[in-house]
């Protein structure tokens, strides 16, 4: 059982954008140990100054990746911050990204 008023392990998915980004900072401001999931080919530079702090990458797809296969081991919260933010393109595409894959996780 952890000790009172010490900070737990966070999962954040959606990393790479500006509402996860800024969830991964509180985090690590506040103590807690975090895990970053991001999909872009390269981790952007908020994510990178996180990584210096201690904070651990994990590029992947959601979408292509088994529910809670990645999960770091001892992760006691996830914050799920990943979707598709525009509302253009395929319907089928927005409903799997933003539906299928928080029901997954």
């Amino acid at each position: 059982m952890k000790k009172e008023g010490t900070a737990g392990k966070v999962l954040v998915t959606g990393a790479s954008g500006f509402i996860g980004g800024h969830i991964v900072t509180a985090l690590l401001d506040r103590g807690y140990t975090v895990s970053a999931v991001y999909r872009r080919r390269k981790a952007p530079a908020h994510l990178e100054r996180a990584q210096e702090r201690g904070c651990t990458l994990i590029n992947l797809d959601l979408e292509k990746t088994d529910a809670g296969g990645f999960f770091p081991a001892g992760t006691e919260i996830v914050i799920h911050a990943a979707a598709l933010a525009y509302d253009w393109g395929s319907l089928d595409l927005f409903k799997r990204v933003n539906t299928e894959v928080t029901e997954k996780l």
